[in-house]
Order: structure tokens, then C-alpha cells, then sequence
């Protein structure tokens, strides 16, 4: 008799472990949106509305609720839910990297780095806080800092094709044309629709007085369907 309680007990335990992972996955499914770099659609924000608006909504549910709120830049409440979270479980991992988020948007740059900072020394393999806090640096002109960063970014995450991006601008900015070239061509091998690329090249190319390469990307980008200036596709591809 013990024993059939205890084989009983176990198949209870393992059903349970089921419903639990297949909750968390429905859970992670429906927060992919606002965890990834994509807009968040008002049919995206209604279909996940029902679990922020819960009575006792748990600390990840605030966690994703403020971030959501902050790509949307709804400043107060995503201050209020931050606080909410707080209070919930104050030891939340994530918890640095959304006040950063805040002080970014609220242009304190520098509190927007602390935290990041904050962030990065809780998990070292946070992509998002290393590119984020990248891109305070740009913000406080510490272009040097922002470049070691997106390196960093990059090394963790090789598919984030707006790491390379930024990290092109970067290096077009402070004159390393051959570095910044190498970048927006990663770009353009992730995202070969990512016009800012195109244009980078262009840019470059044009410096070097390359102007059969600058045509040669325009007219790439043109194919693609991205919308070049007329003018400067005169300019650049003169019959």
C-alpha cells in the first residue's frame, strides 16, 4: 500500500512538473515580442493585456509590463510598475537593467550606465545591458567606451545585427573606414535590408573616392527595394 502511494505521489509530481513547464512556455511565448527589438503592434499589446491586468500579477509579468511600457515610452507607469516590482522582490535579476532603461529615456545617461553597470555585473552575458549602455556612452560622447561595449554585445550575441550597425557608425565617425566597412557588411549579411548600411558604405566609399563602389551599393539597396534619394543616386551613378 505505501508503495502505491508513492508511485501515486511521483506520477502527481511529474504532471505537475508538465503543466508548469508548458505554463512557463506559453508564459515565454507570449512576452517573445517585448523581449525582442521589434515594435510592439496594439494587436500584440491586446493579446497580452489580460496578464498584466491580473489581480496579483508575479514579478516577471511586471518585469515584461514595465519594459513594454518603456519601449512605448509611457514613462509614468512604467516608474509605477518598476516601483511595484521593487516592493514584489526587490532582489529581482532584472530589476538594474529596466531602471536603466528608465533613466535612458529620462536622458540621465549617466544613471542610465550606473545601472546598466549594475546589470552586467549580475549576468555578464546580458547582451541587451551591454548594448544599451553602448549606446548611453554615445549619448555622453564616450564613443571609445560605447565601441569596447558593442564588442562585448557582439562577442555574446552574434545576431544582432544593430550591435554591428552601431559599432559601423562608430568607426565611420571616428574616420576608421576600413573597421566601420567590415561592420555594416556583417549587417548587411544579417539584415540585407537595413538601409542605414547601405548608406554607411556609401558615405565611405565616396570619402575614398571609390564612386564606381558608392553606385554599386546604392543600386544593391535599390534592388532590395529601399528607398534611395534620387539625387543621390545622380550624384553617385552619373551615366
Amino acid at each position: 500500500m505505501p508503495g502505491i502511494i508513492l508511485l501515486k505521489m511521483k506520477q502527481l509530481l511529474r504532471i505537475g512538473c508538465i503543466v508548469c513547464c508548458v505554463f512557463s512556455l506559453k508564459a515565454q511565448s507570449e512576452f517573445t515580442r517585448i523581449r525582442s527589438d521589434a515594435p510592439i503592434t496594439q494587436s500584440a499589446y491586446d493579446s497580452i493585456r489580460k496578464q498584466f491586468l491580473a489581480p496579483t500579477p508575479n514579478d516577471s509579468t511586471l518585469y515584461y509590463h514595465a519594459l513594454l511600457q518603456l519601449k512605448r515610452n509611457n514613462i509614468k507607469t512604467a516608474k509605477q510598475l518598476i516601483q511595484d516590482l521593487k516592493h514584489q522582490n526587490s532582489e529581482f535579476k532584472g530589476l538594474p537593467y529596466l531602471k536603466g532603461l528608465l533613466h535612458f529615456q529620462t536622458e540621465d545617461y549617466a544613471g542610465s550606465v550606473a545601472f546598466f553597470s549594475e546589470q552586467i555585473k549580475l549576468d555578464s552575458l546580458h547582451y541587451r545591458a551591454w548594448y544599451n549602455r553602448a549606446l548611453a556612452y554615445v549619448k555622453s560622447e564616450e564613443v571609445l567606451y560605447a565601441i569596447e561595449d558593442l564588442d562585448h554585445c557582439i562577442r555574446i550575441n552574434h545576431q544582432n545585427y544593430r550591435a554591428y550597425a552601431l559599432l559601423g557608425y562608430l568607426y565611420q565617425f571616428t574616420g576608421n573606414y576600413p573597421l566601420a566597412l567590415q561592420q555594416y557588411e556583417m549587417v548587411l549579411k544579417l539584415n540585407p535590408y537595413y538601409q542605414e548600411a547601405y548608406k554607411g558604405m556609401a558615405f565611405i566609399y565616396n570619402e575614398n573616392r571609390e564612386s564606381d563602389k558608392s553606385c554599386a551599393v546604392l543600386l544593391k539597396a535599390k534592388e532590395k527595394g529601399i528607398n534611395i534619394d534620387p539625387r543621390s543616386l545622380a550624384l553617385n551613378c552619373p551615366e
